[in-house]
């Protein structure tokens, strides 16, 4: 079997990826060091998972090593599902792109097909807190007045890359 797979577009996609959700901050940079290192070449992350920024640090300095090329690694990140909204897209990319140190990613996809729990007002990132909240304080999974999850009523998926 081919290590790789092909997309539409012609881009070359590993078949094999670690991904890195549930992985704790402090322990997600040695886990990016030791899988590269050990041939892995695509890396799945997202900005709820909270540890974005350590990837950054690790690619950054696999780099520096020599260890890989930017260009030999596919790197998916994940649109959160309360930036669905065409104005809160490209924001939360920009702040992916910001937390791991890079210039593009190789794939940008929907994290989860609804816009909840969400506000829809503002666009809500990691830095704000990727836990549960009242919606004053823009936290990732925002929570009414009554402790229920926030939903965007007038966001739909379909509508997010319009």
């Amino acid at each position: 079997m081919d290590f790789y797979t092909t997309l539409n577009n012609g881009t070359k996609m590993p078949r094999l990826g670690l991904g890195t959700w549930k992985a704790p901050a402090e322990k997600t940079k040695e886990a990016i060091l030791t899988a590269v290192k050990a041939g892995y070449r695509l890396i799945d992350c997202a900005n709820d998972y909270d540890n974005e920024h350590v990837i950054g640090e690790a690619l950054q300095e696999l780099f520096a090593a020599g260890v890989v090329k930017r260009e030999e690694l596919f790197i998916q990140a994940k649109l959160w599902n309360s930036n669905h909204r065409p104005e809160h897209v490209k924001p939360d990319l920009m702040k992916t792109l910001e937390d791991l140190q890079l210039d593009y990613i190789d794939s940008f996809v929907i994290h989860w097909p609804q816009a909840v729990p969400s506000t829809g007002k503002i666009c809500t990132l990691r830095p704000n807190g990727c836990f549960p909240a009242h919606h004053s304080k823009a936290s990732m999974f925002p929570l009414n007045d009554e402790g229920y999850y926030c939903a965007d009523m007038e966001s739909h998926y379909v509508e997010t890359w319009a």
